[in-house]
């Protein structure tokens, strides 16, 4: 078996991050898919040796238990589970395995280098101390204590060229493993033959427990009670999701079902999951009323269903009798500490809650009118219960929502930046805070090294946060790392498979690497899901730009039914693209003007500019999106508008300056 020991240093060297055209060598992670560590899947220029011990870990965990620690049927689904999966203890997949070596396996495997043994030395002489702790007259039934590793010397402060003992993990610890796996084989088994891979017992897949609360039907047909309907079923969703063993379907394509009347069994089908809860709500005054069902997917019959009947103070208790009821009727176990987890709401305040739950439903619809609505709802409940994380993270998002396409870069990201800090001071595991934070050092800090440590302890916190995928995705993608953005962006998706916002991030992703046909088949897939999402047309248009159908692409912007700046800028540059100079030369000058009045990211005039062959005021405009701290900026190393000047001095001065 070859692994992948080495690879880290070969990556490292060739990988320059002061050079920002060296795209390519950034842009690819070199290794087996299998044995590659997380740092080496997100093509990070700062790893080391100890890469090579996660490699060294997923060899030794395939060769003691038959298997590799992830199964993907891509190369990229492989990359992703590395970064963001955790694998199946050893020890559960063969139990014979004496705690130790597990956890000295497990040990490896982990994603941060920090909590891996820091070095070969290290690693050795723990595979030593397993060698010798074995008492060989010990049966294997007998109980032993966990076994907990020391913990790992601080991280070399330098990197330094191949030494022995590095050499020594390279020969000595692949001889050590085997010989691991060849002592415990026998000694455990009777001295019978390691058993082959198939020979392991696998659990079946109806263990793999997975569900989908659809919204809730607000029965007695008042629109003003729907974000109650619509938030209950969300604070079950994310009750549910802090269960470990159960997969729970993301919100946006659990909520793509909503008035809907499919069979459950298609439903299920449609989003991979064993059972879906449904039901109904009524609220009467300060009466409220919850009816729910669980269903078994594949026979379409029901698991659990309860009805609840409590005053509107009492909606904490609602929400918590069903999350348990599921669980008891799934028959998943909980520790003590799973059920704090799942319980825990970050206020008890019911009027708190029921504003946070109209300010979520609002900043949900996405204009700019209800995003702000939904902004002074979460307000209001910051300011009934100051001590509520999760309301000052809702107005986080709802800044980082506004930016750009609303409001100026800097009347909105230091407002969103101020609210996550505040809510991580009060809830320094709030996952959602995590992830804004990290949105405003990737888009207005531009700030790499801060937004990876923030959405990358987002996704430690919460491994079903969608937008710290998506961001993160973003950030490699604006760092020029391209297979890896193209990897956590699908991951995104993969977490949201019905969103449409998911599948046109991959349809972008496809766009920068000049794969146009699969670009457009994904916006093309969006638009299936939701034929108003007007974001699609944007990147068929950019595509069929980017492939030299100027015609194509103006027919495609032309079609979406609401016509934002970004649009605008689309068809005056498809008319550019025609030759139509004068049509495009009235539309930018329409956009110079509407700038005048209100924030318009001035990247969307600098390149019709561009296309138009003016680069002298291409680059003003794009200066002027610098100043201005656009978000768009991060993106400078990927976004195919500026391809037709990437040769000029000009831009590359803006690349380091940008900084990313």
């Amino acid at each position: 078996m070859v692994t992948d020991f080495g690879v880290a240093k070969a990556l490292t060297v060739s990988s320059d991050e002061r050079n920002p055209d060296s795209l390519t060598s950034l842009g690819i992670a070199l290794g087996t898919p299998s044995y590659i560590a997380p740092e080496q899947a997100t093509a990070d220029p700062t790893m080391d040796h100890r890469a090579d011990i996660y490699s060294f870990g997923a060899m030794a965990y395939e060769m003691l238990s038959g298997k590799p620690p992830f199964a993907a049927k891509t190369p990229q689904a492989m990359l992703a589970a590395h970064i963001s999966e955790r694998p199946v203890p050893l020890i559960e997949r063969r139990p014979d395995v004496p705690p130790m070596l597990n956890a000295l396996v497990m040990s490896c495997l982990e994603k941060s280098p920090d909590k891996r043994p820091q070095t070969a030395d290290q690693l050795m002489t723990l595979l030593d101390e397993i060698v010798l702790s074995r008492d060989d007259t010990r049966t294997p039934t007998e109980p032993s204590e966990p076994a907990v590793l020391p913990p790992p010397p601080p991280p070399p402060t330098r990197k330094s060229s191949p030494s022995p003992a590095r050499r020594y993990l390279i020969i000595g610890g692949a001889l050590a493993i085997v010989a691991l796996g060849v002592f415990f084989g026998r000694s455990m088994l009777g001295r019978k033959p390691l058993p082959a891979p198939g020979d392991f017992p696998q659990p079946p897949s109806s263990q793999v427990k997975s569900i989908a609360v659809l919204p809730l039907v607000n029965v007695n047909g008042d629109s003003a009670n729907e974000y109650l309907s619509d938030g209950l079923s969300d604070e079950i969703m994310g009750a549910l999701s802090k269960v470990p063993g159960l997969r729970v379907a993301s919100r946006t394509s659990a909520f793509s079902f909503k008035g809907t009347r499919l069979d459950a069994r298609e439903i299920g089908r449609r989003l991979n999951v064993g059972t879906l809860l449904e039901g109904t709500m009524r609220r009467d005054g300060d009466q409220l009323r919850v009816s729910v069902q669980l269903t078994n997917v594949a026979d379409n019959l029901g698991i659990w269903s309860g009805t609840f009947s409590r005053k509107m103070k009492d909606v904490f208790s609602v929400q918590d009798s069903i999350s348990q009821a599921i669980v008891n009727a799934l028959a998943v176990k909980l520790s003590g500490n799973d059920s704090l987890q799942m319980t825990k709401r970050g206020t008890e305040r019911v009027d708190a809650f029921d504003l946070y739950l109209k300010g979520r439903f609002f900043v949900n619809k996405n204009t700019e009118a209800d995003i702000r609505k939904g902004l002074s709802y979460y307000e209001q409940a910051l300011a009934t219960d100051p001590n509520y994380a999760r309301a000052s993270a809702g107005v986080a998002y709802a800044w980082i929502a506004l930016a750009d396409d609303y409001v100026a870069p800097k009347d909105a990201y230091p407002r969103a930046k101020v609210a996550a800090l505040q809510a991580l001071r009060l809830d320094p595991a709030l996952a959602e805070a995590r992830s804004a934070l990290g949105a405003v050092h990737l888009w207005y800090d531009w700030n790499p090294p801060d937004a990876a440590r923030e959405l990358t302890e987002a996704m430690r916190l919460d491994p079903t946060n969608v937008y710290a995928y998506r961001y993160y995705g973003n950030l490699l993608k604006g760092m020029g790392r391209f297979d890896s953005a193209l990897v956590v962006i699908r991951k995104a998706q993969q977490l949201d498979p019905l969103s449409p916002g998911r599948l046109n991030s991959v349809a972008l992703m496809y766009t920068t690497l000049g794969k146009y046909d699969q670009a457009i088949a994904e916006a093309k897939t969006a638009l299936e899901i939701d034929p108003g999402y007007d974001d699609a047309y944007l990147a068929i248009g950019n595509a069929l730009l980017s492939q030299g159908k100027p015609a194509e692409a103006l027919a495609q912007f032309s079609r979406a039914t609401k016509m934002g700046n970004r649009m605008q800028s689309g068809i005056a540059t498809a008319e550019a693209a025609l030759g139509h100079r004068d049509r495009a030369l009235a539309m930018v000058q329409k956009l110079e003007a509407e700038s005048r009045r209100r924030y318009i990211g001035p990247e969307t005039i600098a390149a019709v500019y561009f296309k138009l062959g003016d680069r002298d005021n291409g680059f003003a405009w794009l200066d002027k999106a610098y100043e201005a701290r656009s978000a768009y900026m991060a993106l400078l190393r990927s976004d195919r508008r500026w391809d037709s000047v990437k040769d000029d001095p000009r831009f590359t001065s803006l690349v380091k300056k940008v900084g990313i």
